[in-house]
């Protein structure tokens, strides 16, 4: 009986010590993780699309720091399985901010909401009392009426609109027409009754408002063919132009006409866009010859 009992307690003990053995050399026993760190990262990117910033293995699971269009995530992901164990937001993204819509692109909005309207005063301003930018816009409708808008610099949409001047009336209360600056009743269009000119004006500069009248600026179309006329002598005929309304330091405003000649040759006229006098016409070669002297 000793002897058996001797025996049992033998094997018992081998047993454990093999027992023993194999949990120490078993794989699942190892101290080296399932997933390596760019596998890990895979797994994640996997699931969302992102950056990862940071990964640090701990106690059997990745603690990575991704980045989304979304914001800046904390995410637990299990080293062995590759699972999301846990994932919380540390910061929002920030909103970019919008970006201010340009002013040809405001231009066309206004001329297109009303048919026949003409814009011709069009400056980005902020005011101290808004949140967002603004334009300021003055436009002639097809009535012929000036009226005074404030624009948002971001979303096109009107805030306020304001009529400056309508047209005049006859005594039966019927609109007369407007007439554009310069033009006159007997179809001079702002020449000398005689049909004689001045020498520095070639006929083109129309007749200045009455001071009692409301100022009204020039339309585009309009200092468009005043530049056009004011180059009759220049050997070729007018094959486009493009007027852009300004504004000099001063407060006065002008329009820069492009003009584009049949013969290829290109010049800048300035025109007052109130009374529409030439005030100074630069061809293209003369504009080279200015940047060379400066060179």
């Amino acid at each position: 009986m000793k002897r058996i009992s001797g025996k049992l307690i033998g094997s018992a003990a081998v047993a454990a010590v093999a027992v023993t053995g194999l949990i120490l050399w078993s794989p699942w026993g190892a101290a080296e993780p399932a997933l390596t760190r760019e596998q890990a990262e895979q797994e994640l990117l996997a699931r969302y699309s992102g950056q990862v910033e940071s990964a640090n293995l701990a106690n059997g699971r990745y603690d990575m720091l991704l980045r989304t269009d979304a914001g800046l995530y904390a995410v637990a992901l299990s080293a062995s399985s590759g699972q999301v164990e846990s994932i919380s937001r540390l910061e929002a993204a920030e909103k970019p901010l919008p970006e201010i819509l340009e002013r040809t692109k405001v231009k066309t909005l206004l001329e297109n909401r009303a048919t026949g309207a003409t814009v011709t005063r069009l400056e980005l301003e902020t005011p101290t009392d808004a949140d967002n930018p603004l334009y300021v816009a003055e436009l002639t409708d097809h009535a012929g009426r000036l009226l005074k808008l404030t624009i948002d610099a971001y979303s096109g949409d009107i805030q306020s609109e304001q009529e400056i001047a309508a047209p005049p009336t006859n005594d039966n209360g019927s609109t007369q027409p407007t007439e554009a600056p310069g033009s006159s009743s007997n179809g001079q269009n702002g020449e000398n009754p005689d049909n004689s000119t001045k020498p520095d004006d070639k006929g083109n500069q129309p007749q200045k408002p009455n001071a009692d009248e409301p100022v009204r600026l020039l339309s585009e179309k309009e200092a468009e063919k005043i530049a056009a006329k004011s180059l009759a002598d220049a050997g070729s005929k007018v094959e486009d132009t493009d007027a852009d309304l300004r504004t000099e330091d001063d407060g006065q405003a002008y329009y820069l006409v492009e003009v584009e000649l049949e013969d290829g040759r290109e010049a800048s006229v300035q025109i007052n866009a109130v009374s529409g006098a030439v005030l100074s016409t630069t061809w293209d070669e003369d504009k080279e010859n200015e940047d060379d002297e400066n060179t």
